[in-house]
């Protein structure tokens, strides 16, 4: 793994720990009277009620994580053997690449440079599954997605969890960016998926710890997350959460 590769993880999990490490406060007994949603579900660019500020960062521009960027070559034909192994001379250590692609057969070479800032099992994996496309009509199942500055798009499945890079790459939900890097999945928006803003869930919640652009979403129910009272129906308070409605 190339040092940028071990970086991005390394700050990937330090995110994901500061958004996900400390489980949110949930609604649960007592009654606020509250309508959900009105305070403390919070969007991308909200601010401080105080201060004005922006309350949460806004999520960084898109990752290019496109299979397309390590320029792959195939043998072009089926896979009858096992494939010889398509090597880099990456720094500390080299690479090497063993791949079988149903599509395109054995992979011969690829571009070192990309490959070797990247993990060996993203490159694998890219290399095993990318099918080139210009259109969602290429793909037998999925969604064609097309990464800003590639000439052609690769198919993916469009569902959550999938990579995307705006919401018309997923078949349902939204596209949220999920760490500092900038990766970007589909996420279906239901109760306690993840988003970056209200209009990414389907109760038009989303509990945004503080200093995160990444939450949880929340229909206000009990056992649903919430970061004050105003977001929990008739469930009540939010228990919890460090402070109270003022």
């Amino acid at each position: 793994m190339g040092f940028m590769s071990m970086r991005s993880v390394v700050g990937a999990l330090a995110l994901a720990c500061a958004a996900f490490g400390v489980a949110l406060p949930s609604c649960g007994g007592g009654s606020s009277g509250a309508t959900p949603g009105a305070a403390g579900s919070d969007g991308g660019g909200a601010s401080d009620a105080e201060g004005g500020a922006p309350a949460h960062p806004e999520p960084p521009a898109a990752l290019d994580e496109s299979c397309a960027r390590f320029d792959f070559h195939y043998e072009g034909l089926g896979c009858n053997a096992v494939c010889p192994a398509a090597r880099c001379e990456c720094d500390p250590f080299p690479a090497s690449y063993i791949v079988c692609s149903d599509f395109a057969g054995c992979l011969q070479g690829l571009d070192c440079k990309v490959a070797c800032d990247a993990d060996l099992r993203e490159v694998i994996d890219c290399a095993k599954d990318y099918r080139p496309c210009q259109d969602d009509h290429d793909c037998a199942a999925g969604v064609c997605l097309r990464y800003p500055g590639q000439a052609q798009g690769e198919c993916v499945s469009g569902t959550s969890g999938s990579r995307c890079v705006a919401d018309d790459d997923c078949s349902e939900g939204s596209c949220i960016t999920t760490d500092g890097a900038g990766r970007r999945r589909c996420s279906a928006g239901t109760e306690g998926a993840a988003c970056n803003a209200a209009d990414d869930c389907a109760s038009g919640a989303c509990i945004l710890p503080d200093g995160s652009f990444i939450g949880t979403c929340s229909s206000g129910a009990r056992g649903s997350a919430c970061r004050r009272d105003a977001d929990c129906d008739d469930a009540g308070q939010c228990v919890g959460a460090g402070g109270r409605d003022s």
